[in-house]
């Protein structure tokens, strides 16, 4: 029963591609970088889903703009989070070249906006108000706002990735890593007071706020491997009480197994498969013979 809930879902994305190659976020809707990016590390590797991985790379390569950066969708000529995505896609596919720099680049120059001079003379005035320092800036979903939890976490994971490339030149790598611990002290000091994390502040206005699973197994995941980190009771506590989502069950089955631990029952193999298609192709990566290691890091030439 276990290998049929990876089928179902494979099956089900291999039914929602478009013929060009890109997914929506609902079967037959408009292609969108995210559906397509988490469908084309679903499939990789996968009996039957090859060529629709390929099909969907090329689809997902032509989308990259000028500055190296990804739109949420074709034809939108902004740059956007899911460019973290795309890195981690080049990383797993093990494609190196101009693209996969040009994407790692934009990256590390992406920053949130809230590091201002007139904030962090806030944060000093009244760090119980603000809730955390400003000057420690991690990614936002658009360029030119300020930091939040989840775009960092993919941006983590996706530089964490591209530092396991050998050849990746030194000046790069330098950069890279600087940025990566910036990113962590961004996440560390947003955990919530249960150990967890919700998508932006532990605080609002001096009141504690209660973490989600989703975001606390995605960062999880990006601090996997930081000097000292612990993760905290995955999928139990303030959190798990709130697991009752397909996101949440499927990023902590993914983040779970990442750890070496067992994880909980994606979804039954008699539960429809239905959309949104990124919420299939996530619990397709969480399922035990899905592709969850593909968020862990390795060194490769």
């Amino acid at each position: 029963m276990t290998g049929q809930v990876l089928e179902l879902r494979l099956r089900f994305l291999l039914n929602a591609q478009h013929a060009d190659g890109g997914w929506g976020y609902a079967p037959g809707g408009p292609p969108w970088v995210e559906p397509t990016a988490y469908a084309i590390l679903a499939l990789h590797g996968k009996s039957g889903g090859t060529d629709a991985a390929d099909r969907g790379w090329q689809r997902l390569r032509s989308w990259q703009q000028a500055d190296g950066s990804w739109p949420p969708a074709p034809g939108v000529q902004r740059a956007h989070w899911t460019t973290a995505l795309c890195v981690t896609a080049h990383c797993v596919r093990r494609e190196y070249g101009e693209g996969f720099l040009a994407g790692v680049n934009w990256l590390l120059g992406n920053k949130g906006a809230e590091g201002t001079f007139w904030k962090r003379v806030m944060y000093r005035a009244l760090p119980t108000l603000f809730g955390h320092d400003p000057s420690i800036v991690g990614w936002p979903w658009l360029p030119g706002t300020g930091s939040w939890v989840e775009p960092t976490c993919h941006a983590l994971i996706a530089l964490r990735k591209a530092d396991d490339y050998l050849s990746l030149p030194a000046g790069l790598r330098a950069r890279l890593r600087e940025r990566v611990a910036m990113g962590e002290q961004m996440l560390l000091g947003r955990r919530a007071a249960d150990g967890g994390w919700n998508y932006g502040n532990r605080l609002v206005l001096g009141h504690a706020l209660p973490s989600y699973p989703e975001l606390t197994a995605i960062a999880s995941l990006a601090m996997r491997g930081a000097a000292g980190f612990q993760p905290p009771p995955l999928g139990t506590g303030a959190s798990g009480a709130r697991m009752t989502s397909r996101l949440a069950r499927a990023w902590t089955a993914i983040c779970l197994q990442a750890y070496g631990q067992p994880a909980p029952e994606v979804l039954s193999p008699t539960e429809e498969v239905k959309g949104p298609v990124h919420v299939a192709a996530l619990e397709a990566i969480g399922a035990p013979d899905g592709n969850f290691r593909l968020f862990e890091t390795e060194s490769v030439p």
